[in-house]
């Protein structure tokens, strides 16, 4: 249980890191294996799940700020660095690598992501990927 809980402090992405070295839940349970074993075992993944959620509300966050930026300046950012500190106080990171959160233009919207928990950039690809993606925003003047 110790283990857990100095890994659930952890900020991103040591966090992640740090939890794929934890031990996996045993088939069965032997004598002597604690409430607390039994309890924390089961839950290596959900170090997993908590960052996809984190990587959700980030890109989420960022989409809102590219959208205020869009109707402010009349047009979308070139990068999500044009958003700070007018629509962010700072970059949003990427809870899986650290890196900023990607962002893309398409021809009708734009996507903000992040890697999700295979590590690879797709491009966005929300089956990969931890996408937002915004599809035909109101014209640009």
């Amino acid at each position: 249980m110790r283990a857990y809980m100095e890994v659930s402090r952890l900020p991103y992405p040591d966090r992640l890191a740090k939890a794929k070295a934890l031990p996996e839940r045993k088939a069965g349970l032997s004598v002597g294996t604690s409430f607390t074993g039994i309890l924390f075992l089961p839950w290596k993944g959900s170090f997993f799940e908590e960052a996809e959620v984190v990587a959700r509300l980030r890109a989420g966050r960022a989409a809102l700020a590219v959208e205020r930026h869009r109707q402010a300046k009349g047009s979308l950012p070139e990068k999500l660095d044009d958003l700070v500190p007018t629509f962010l106080p700072s970059i949003l990171r990427d809870p899986f690598d650290g890196a900023p959160l990607r962002y893309k233009r398409l021809p009708g919207g734009f996507s903000v992501y992040s890697i999700g928990t295979d590590g690879a950039d797709n491009g966005g690809d929300p089956t990969n990927d931890v996408a937002f993606t915004v599809e035909n925003p109101a014209p640009e003047r």
